[in-house]
């Protein structure tokens, strides 16, 4: 009991110092939560004792507050199978101080959630970045465009609103699962309600389908416009997946850039791509990125621009370990990777490139294995050229 004191009172202290200044009262020794029109958000903190250990873990959430709400509460406290809503994160320790897990939170997950505290924000972002709407509205199929008519009829778009309820009745009310039955009769209910009540007509833009005609004219410098196609493909590509660049490290462009690569791999291609030309690319979709990463945190842009320049490193390296080995004859060519790991190393020791033998030793047979990867995308490119 005294294992379970200390901790609570520290989430309370957490709570009383970092969250109350953005509106969020203690409801629970476990849950704190702010409300805003048509939504609420919480930190819930889940708690277990085990042979005097304490194990904790730190969720945060954000649900509508529609009838079919089933978010936490201060008697159920649980995030379970939300569908009503989106449960952003969480942030565990076993054994450790439950001050190491609320400072993730305040560092990775707070940001964002205090970035999506109203309905009108999630409208605008799902509306422009329609990929990433599953991280505001929800991952169910079932409840994610009831929870988006939601958000349109709370800021007062009810044409719109009324024509996702009735998509949603209408896909959910053959079911024979208890839950899109619910959605499907509370669908039905909010559509006939809007005929008595009457609807706002052309008030909006219509969900999804943003175009921008800013997106058009993409700036590179001189020495970057050989690899113009390149670049050119990697904004088509951010534009079809819809998704809001703005994150804390830059997956989304990695995972776009690898498939654009497989598609055209050649021998020096990593070497001639450049961090600036991507952020022109990024900052040619998403205009306001530079804002949004900037209130995120003051070092969040400066942190976004080293990921990615480390990450094309290492495939500059993966590349450059590549080209060598395919410049050895077939004969001279190790074929495993505990070979290849070895020839590669020998080969640095040689060149006295001691930085890209440290950097192999750190990966181990890793390391080698993605060389062995850039070597058959190389050697595809080569035989099909």
């Amino acid at each position: 009991m005294e294992l379970l004191n200390a901790t609570l009172k520290i989430f309370a202290d957490y709570v009383s110092r970092e969250l109350a200044q953005h509106g969020f009262t203690l409801i629970s020794p476990y849950l704190a939560e702010r409300r805003a029109p048509g939504m609420r958000q919480g930190v819930l903190l889940g708690v277990d004792v085990v042979a005097n250990v304490v194990c904790t873990a730190v969720r945060t959430y954000s649900v509508f507050t529609h009838e079919l709400d089933d978010g936490p509460t201060a008697e159920q406290l649980a995030t379970s199978g939300v569908v009503a809503g989106a449960v952003s994160g969480s942030m565990g320790s076993w054994g450790g101080d439950l001050r190491s897990p609320l400072r993730m939170v305040s560092e990775g997950l707070l940001p964002d959630l205090l970035r999506y505290g109203t309905v009108d924000t999630i409208v605008a972002e799902v509306e422009k970045y329609p990929g990433s709407a599953s991280q505001l509205i929800g991952t169910s199929p079932i409840a994610a465009t009831f929870n988006l008519a939601h958000c349109l009829e709370t800021v007062g778009r009810l044409s719109d609103a009324k024509a996702l309820y009735l998509e949603t009745a209408a896909r959910l009310e053959a079911s024979n699962d208890p839950l899109a039955r619910a959605y499907a009769e509370a669908a039905q209910r909010r559509a006939q309600a809007f005929e008595h009540t009457g609807t706002e007509e052309g008030t909006s833009a219509k969900y999804g389908g943003v175009t921008n005609d800013a997106r058009a004219g993409l700036a590179l410098c001189d020495a970057d416009e050989a690899l113009r196609p390149f670049y050119a493909g990697l904004l088509r590509y951010l534009e079809s997946a819809g998704e809001n660049p703005a994150t804390s490290y830059p997956s989304l462009l990695f995972r776009a850039m690898d498939e654009l690569y497989e598609t055209g791999a050649r021998p020096g291609f990593w070497k001639s791509v450049t961090s600036s030309a991507i952020m022109s690319v990024v900052k040619t979709y998403a205009r306001d990125f530079e804002r949004q990463m900037t209130a995120l945190s003051p070092t969040e842009l400066e942190e976004y621009v080293a990921d990615l320049e480390l990450g094309l490193q290492m495939r500059v390296f993966d590349e450059t370990c590549a080209e060598r080995l395919l410049a050895l004859t077939q004969g001279a060519r190790p074929e495993t990777r505990e070979g290849v790991y070895e020839w590669l190393l020998t080969d640095f020791d040689r060149r006295g490139e001691e930085d890209k033998s440290d950097y192999l030793e750190r990966d181990g047979f890793k390391g080698a294995d993605a060389v062995i990867a850039a070597m058959a995308l190389l050697s595809n490119s080569t035989r099909t050229s």
